[in-house]
């Protein structure tokens, strides 16, 4: 009797919080759609929102488009063309979709149409990487995610990660997840998708691709991924008349020199900042160099040996210390912090993280405080159903809002042009973010394998 009262109490739990799930679940879609729209609008212009400043044109993704017409027209996309046109910085064959699908929208329409493609392209992401856990924390990662202050620099500029997010999350769902029906078309697709992901963003998707084929130890597959990339190269070299990965090699240099001197306006790695502080100047190329070498090293050594959550980690960490490297590069990587903030026991730190991941710069905007407030109050009362959990962790919001501020007051008061506090605002959100990310996995290593349940 004692255990059919137990076994039906279990059941009766069971079903309640399946139905809370659901319930949740429907009320977090809802939101995301609601906060997509609002930001859509907000953003369709881009620019500078808290400085007032907008910008009409189609912005970081119009250079893509640009690059891909000119294969099109059959004018090499590297050399600069005036002061409109300064080169492009990534590769030819996967510009060309990009150019294609421009084609097919009115003007007035691609800014949007390009901003929900990313929204797509993330939503498919997140839907891959974390496919094993409840659907209630996939949408709560992306809710959370979209009001992240990387993610908007993502729509104020028209960046296009989130599309090459999405082109990833195809790649892995294609090659490494499908068990059904016209395998080699699937994976062929699989393939072109990594082959187009790796021309747009080779800093960013880079390391996750190539570990991805490591831990998997699909070798063979590898092989077919080179062959493709080479091929579709090698036609548009014929197209051209030219082999045009000499003029890249040439401006990755250009690049790499720039850096070197510290002129590198447009990127906010790690590495103004501690130029700043630590005279590197004689040895800054070789010091890059090889702490993005020892990385990536680690990186694929991590695949290999399988410890996904590390492997994960890393290839989204790592290219923070590249030379070239912008805030909404790191969305992926944020993806995962929150993941492990909604997922783990919270801590004064993992708010203080939340914090800065939500408003990483204007933190005296009374907008922006009720945004941080309202969310870091959300997170810490929904992200557990026990009471006592909730009050500490809504005392913990408290501390974790108060040093939020006391890290932008101390920032205020640094002596820092506008370069230099950028590229300090991103290594103190990230590397906070990664050190919160370390210490809560020595207490809960959830992080499985996307395939194994």
């Amino acid at each position: 009797m004692r255990g059919t009262l137990s076994s039906n109490s279990q059941l009766i739990g069971e079903t309640t919080q399946t139905f809370l799930r659901q319930w949740a679940s429907k009320i977090l879609s809802t939101l995301i759609v609601l906060s997509s729209t609002f930001l859509l609008y907000q953003y369709r212009e881009g620019g500078l929102k808290d400085a007032g400043l907008t910008d009409t044109s189609i912005r970081d993704v119009g250079g893509y488009i640009s690059t891909g017409k000119r294969i099109i027209d059959q004018v090499n996309p590297y050399i600069p063309d005036g002061e409109l046109w300064g080169g492009a910085r990534w590769g030819t064959f996967g510009t060309i979709p990009v150019a294609l699908i421009a084609e097919l929208i009115p003007r007035f329409l691609q800014v949007v149409v390009f901003q929900m493609l990313g929204l797509l392209g993330l939503y498919l992401f997140l839907a891959t990487v974390f496919r094993r856990i409840p659907k209630v924390y996939v949408y709560s990662i992306c809710l959370l995610l979209i009001w992240s202050s990387s993610y908007r620099e993502m729509l104020a500029t028209n960046q296009i990660i989130g599309m090459v997010l999405g082109l990833i999350a195809m790649g892995i769902n294609a090659l490494f997840l499908y068990e059904g029906n016209k395998r080699h078309l699937i994976k062929f697709l699989g393939t072109l998708s990594f082959v187009i992901a790796l021309d747009l963003k080779p800093h960013i998707s880079g390391l996750l691709i190539v570990g991805l084929y490591l831990f998997f130890r699909r070798g063979l597959d590898f092989i077919w991924l080179v062959t493709l990339y080479v091929f579709t190269h090698a036609t548009v070299n014929v197209y051209l008349g030219r082999i045009v990965e000499i003029d890249w090699i040439e401006k990755v240099g250009t690049l790499s020199d720039r850096a070197n001197r510290n002129e590198l306006g447009d990127s906010v790695t790690f590495w103004p900042i501690i130029r700043k502080y630590i005279d590197i100047e004689g040895s800054f190329g070789v010091v890059s160099k090889a702490t993005l070498l020892l990385l990536v090293l680690l990186t694929f050594w991590l695949a290999y040996k399988k410890n996904w959550g590390s492997f994960f980690f890393l290839s989204f960490f790592a290219p923070a210390f590249s030379i070239y490297f912008h805030y909404y590069d790191a969305v992926p990587f944020i993806a995962l912090i929150l993941w492990a903030v909604l997922t783990r026991q919270q801590s004064i730190l993992s708010f203080v993280v939340l914090d800065l991941l939500i408003i990483s710069k204007e933190a005296t905007s009374l907008k922006n405080i009720v945004l941080v407030v309202c969310i870091s109050f959300l997170v810490a009362i929904f992200s557990t159903s026990a009471n006592s959990i909730r009050i500490r962790n809504l005392i913990f919001s408290v501390i974790g809002f108060g040093t939020w501020q006391l890290i932008y007051y101390a920032n205020s008061k640094l002596n820092l042009n506008q370069y230099e506090l950028q590229s300090l605002v991103v290594t103190e959100v990230l590397v906070l973010a990664a050190l919160y990310f370390i210490a809560s996995s020595r207490e809960s290593n959830k992080l499985q394998n996307f395939r194994e349940q």
